[in-house]
């Protein structure tokens, strides 16, 4: 029941990080959280992971922008990323997301889903890399 290996929450809203908890819970094996950018910086410094679950509405840096970084970082470019959010997101930003993550509306946040995002955001990834 590990097919996700270590997971790293990114949201500010402890609530929704208990749902992404229980969706993950049967998928993942360990799981760390973090409530903020900065947060989720030291624990990627600390602690790699295998994927991140991100929102992009957290206190800075926002998820745009530590995507951002960790595109730019060799050691995390090929992190695979799953954004979740509950933003109606323009097309412009659809588009910029999807080069470089998955991209999950929260409404939609089922473990099936969920497992079907971070298989997305791997083949993303390597997509990129090959």
């Amino acid at each position: 029941s590990t097919r996700l290996g270590h997971v790293l929450v990114v949201d500010d809203d402890p609530a929704f990080r208990a749902l992404v908890r229980r969706a993950l819970d049967p998928l993942a094996g360990t799981l760390t959280e973090a409530g903020d950018g900065n947060a989720a910086r030291q624990s990627l410094r600390a602690q790699p992971c295998d994927l991140l679950v991100l929102d992009l509405h957290i206190p800075p840096p926002d998820g745009y922008a530590l995507l951002a970084e960790l595109r730019a970082d060799p050691r995390l470019a090929t992190l695979p990323v799953v954004v979740v959010t509950a933003a109606e997101l323009d097309p412009e930003s659809t588009a910029r997301l999807a080069s470089t993550a998955a991209v999950l509306h929260k409404a939609s946040l089922t473990p099936t889903l969920l497992s079907a995002a971070a298989a997305a955001a791997r083949r993303i990834v390597r997509a990129d890399h090959d």
